[in-house]
């Protein structure tokens, strides 16, 4: 698909975002640096999805793309 745009968003229970992951801050450490993908953080039970499975895997480059760029981007954590 198509990014449409970008941008803050204040109140997130009011944006329909598809689905939603969630995970330890470590776990989120290791997806940017790029040591574990998206869809082996689900699966391996690192990140819990709040929305349709079927559509991340549907999706599942996009996703990795995604991680793989977040993984490019200089990052510092503290």
């Amino acid at each position: 698909g198509d990014s449409t745009g970008t941008g803050p968003v204040d109140k997130p229970a009011e944006v329909d975002n598809g689905f939603e992951l969630s995970g330890a801050y470590g776990n989120w450490k290791s997806l940017v640096r790029g040591e574990m993908g998206a869809i082996e953080g689900i699966m391996g039970g690192d990140f819990e999805l709040d929305g349709s499975m079927n559509t991340l895997l549907k999706y599942q480059d996009a996703a990795t793309t995604f991680v793989e760029t977040c993984s490019e981007i200089e990052s510092e954590f503290v």
